[in-house]
């Protein structure tokens, strides 16, 4: 691996991380609107089924279940926040060690001139 290959890495894992970036703000929005569907559904079935007289020590349960899908949502929008942050975070350390082997191939160079 010389020099030019290292640049080359450094400049296109750059680029990779700037696209993963640019998609965390909407993936964030998208993960709130999932949770706050989630809130506002499991709070009206909570409110329902203690209007039906289901027992107390079920509701949250109950709720829970008729709110499944809004769960499921909001699960999967809180994956793919968690899933870009290690993409992130493993572009960045990809950077770091191909900046370690440019700066130890750029030594190496300097000293057989």
């Amino acid at each position: 691996m010389d020099l030019i290959e290292v640049a080359d890495r450094i400049y296109n894992n750059c680029r990779l991380l700037a696209e993963e970036v640019q998609k965390l703000p909407s993936l964030c929005e998208q993960s709130a609107q999932a949770q706050a569907a989630y809130d506002r559904e499991l709070g009206v079935a909570i409110a329902t089924l203690k209007a039906e007289g289901e027992p107390v020590s079920i509701i949250y349960k109950l709720a829970r279940g008729k709110c499944h899908h809004f769960l499921l949502d909001k699960l999967v929008a809180e994956g793919k926040v968690k899933a870009c942050n290690a993409n992130i975070n493993a572009i960045e350390s990809r950077i770091s060690a191909y900046q370690s082997i440019n700066k130890h191939l750029a030594n190496m160079n300097m000293e057989d001139l």
